[in-house]
């Protein structure tokens, strides 16, 4: 496959990997609030951040 664009060959691990960044959104972290592309299921931007969201679901179920 040829880039539309500059003509440049493709190969098909790079397709796949343009067709896959077409399937995700720009969001929120709800975390840090950041904005962050990510899949459709990402609800975080970083494992720290994902770690840090588990921490607080923990201890709001403690408490």
């Amino acid at each position: 496959m040829e880039c539309p664009y500059c003509k440049h060959s493709l190969t098909h691990s790079e397709v796949v990997s343009l067709l896959k960044s077409l399937d995700k959104a720009k969001k929120d972290c709800q975390v840090c609030h950041k904005p962050f592309i990510g899949s459709k299921s990402a609800k975080t931007c970083s494992s720290a951040c994902r770690s840090k969201a588990y921490r607080i679901r923990k201890s709001a179920q403690i408490h």
